[in-house]
Order: structure tokens, then sequence, then C-alpha cells
């Protein structure tokens, strides 16, 4: 891929990264998401990051950009909300435990970030889990009725 450069307007000069570092630095932050759940941090900032990769935050920053298209609060949310829509499907879980386990500050920042990705309200999605229970269980004992 090559070396990634870019321009940090605070400095008028273009951050260059070579390949084996964003590399690691990717694989290391696909790592830190997927396996130690970071993101359920609430105070997760990209400094807390950069410390956690031995590395500077302009770093993280570019490779985060360059190789997920996204900045950081966007990765750090869009991991938040599949948590919580895992959680979620527990018919037991409170929604104040949802928020709480995924990383959220609040439930009224979990509830805004949650209904512009789902267009729904956390609530809502409940529903229509419980609905989508309902149906797969008329559905499955329509098919039994067939076999019978």
């Amino acid at each position: 891929m090559g070396n990634v450069a870019l321009y940090i307007p605070e400095t008028h000069e273009k951050v260059k990264i070579n390949s084996p570092v964003q590399d690691k630095i990717k694989d290391s932050l696909i790592e830190l998401f997927e396996e130690r759940e970071i993101y359920c941090k609430p105070n997760l900032r990209l400094d807390d990051l950069a410390a956690m990769l031995h590395t500077n935050k302009t770093y993280v920053s570019v490779v985060i950009n360059e190789h997920f298209r996204i900045n950081f609060y966007t990765l750090v949310n869009s991991y938040r909300i599949k948590k919580a829509l895992a959680l979620l499907e527990d018919p037991a879980i409170q929604i104040k435990n949802v928020w709480m386990q995924a990383g959220f500050n609040s439930q009224s920042s979990f509830n805004s970030l949650f209904k512009k990705e789902m267009q729904m309200t956390p609530s809502q999605w409940i529903k229509t889990r419980n609905n989508r229970e309902v149906l797969l269980t008329e559905i499955t004992q329509v098919a039994g009725s067939y076999t019978s």
C-alpha cells in the first residue's frame, strides 16, 4: 500500500506512516476492539488508545481514517451499537444494563445514537424482537403441523 500521508492543519505538515507500521497499528486496533472490547470503556479517548498501542494519537487517527474510512468516535460507537444489539437479544436484560455494558456514558447518548443508527429506539427494537420471536414460534408450529 505504501506510505499514507495525512495533512495536519496545526503543523501544516503531512504525517507519513510506512506500510508495516500502518499494518501493525491496524492489526492491533482490530485485536483491541474485537477481542478485548476496549470500546466498552465509557471514557475511551484517542489518547488512551494510542497509549495502549505504544504510539501517538496522530498515527492512530491516520490508520483509523485510512483503513476503516471513519473517524475514531464513529469506530467506537459502531462497536458499541453492535454490542448493544447483541445484548438486546437477551430477553431478561434491562436497557440500563445494555448502555452501561456497551460503554455509553449515559442512557440519553445511547438512545440518540441507537435511534440514529437503527431508525428506532431501543425499546422499539425490543418490541420488534418480541414480535419476531412470536412470529418464529407461530411459523414453527405451522410448519410442525404439516410434518405430523
